[in-house]
């Protein structure tokens, strides 16, 4: 059997919030590509998290999908 694989796009933007600059906080937005869905997080790990899940959504929208079309024909 093969392997299935999930492939995304996601830009992520970054900037620093607030002033002055040394106490300021990174911010950041992420958008998956595909289905246009975004969000807004405070870190890294945050970005990894969010990026994850939108990889299993897909994949789980996928075999709805295709499921759908075995049986359907």
């Amino acid at each position: 059997m093969i392997a299935m694989r999930t492939y995304g796009s996601f830009l992520i933007r970054c900037w620093l919030a607030g002033d002055p600059p040394q106490d300021a906080q990174l911010v950041f937005t992420v958008e998956h590509i595909q289905t246009g869905e975004h969000t807004r997080v405070d870190s890294l790990s945050e970005i990894q998290d969010w990026i994850v899940s939108a990889c299993r959504a897909a994949r789980r929208e996928r075999n709805e999908f295709e499921t759908r079309e075995a049986i359907n024909g």
